[in-house]
């Protein structure tokens, strides 16, 4: 099974980051309203995406996911220009090794019917109500901005830990 994995804020802490450098965030919308659009185009705006913390057992997750025989496509909706940053992170930081592609936001759901992802985890709420209407069963992590997005293919996890249980309820909803 091919399995899509957003970065920012599904594996990469980068709400608490930005959350340092922007105090007013709500995390109420999203994206937010508080960080200038071209931020993540500055060196202060690369530097935030290297210094998120990977969400505690994400990456040994992926792992576990992987040797049961998932193959991990990460699809982020970074820019190009993070390519450096984004995939020696996810060296670092000890995440299996697997494609990373750059897709825009709105073209997540495209690229992950064309790629068949079977499922994808994601924070972002847009991004997650397309996957839904396309037929992609969506893990998503739980923040405030998307608590409004719901759907019958759609599980939330808060905790990475929590991951191995939702996985097996997919399977069950499959089988059927």
């Amino acid at each position: 099974m091919r399995l899509g994995v957003d970065i920012c804020n599904t594996i990469a802490n980068v709400n608490l980051e930005l959350l340092r450098r922007f105090e007013t965030i709500t995390f109420e919308k999203y994206p937010f309203p508080e960080v200038p659009r071209e931020f993540f185009f500055t060196n202060d705006g690369l530097k935030t995406l290297w210094e998120a913390e990977p969400f505690p057992k994400a990456a040994q997750t992926l792992y576990k996911l992987n040797n049961k025989g998932c193959q991990i496509v990460y699809v982020t909706s970074r820019n190009r220009m993070c390519g450096f940053v984004t995939k020696r992170w996810l060296e670092v930081h000890r995440f299996p090794k697997g494609p990373v592609f750059f897709v825009p936001q709105n073209e997540k759901a495209a690229f992950a019917l064309k790629h068949d992802l079977k499922l994808f985890l994601e924070d972002d709420p847009d991004t997650a109500k397309a996957m839904v209407e396309a037929g992609i069963p969506v893990l998503l992590k739980d923040w405030q901005y998307n608590t409004h997005v719901q759907g019958q293919k759609l599980q939330r996890f808060k905790s990475w830990r929590e991951i191995k249980l939702i996985d097996r309820r997919f399977k069950n909803d499959r089988s059927k």
